[in-house]
């Protein structure tokens, strides 16, 4: 599963950034890519799965 999303950001990502440069410009497309990272990164630390147990 991880092998195919991954393959699929690979294969959309470069057309995306090439999209949204077109309308607003390279750096603005490369910002929203960063805030989706971070914005993933947070929302990964939030699940339970990778919180340390305390018993």
């Amino acid at each position: 599963m991880v092998s195919s999303v991954s393959y699929l950001g690979f294969l959309l990502g470069p057309p995306l950034i090439g999209y949204i440069a077109e309308i607003f410009s390279l750096r603005y497309s490369y910002g929203l890519f960063a805030f989706f990272g971070l914005l993933m990164f947070v929302m990964t630390s939030k699940l339970k799965i990778f919180q340390e147990t305390t018993d």
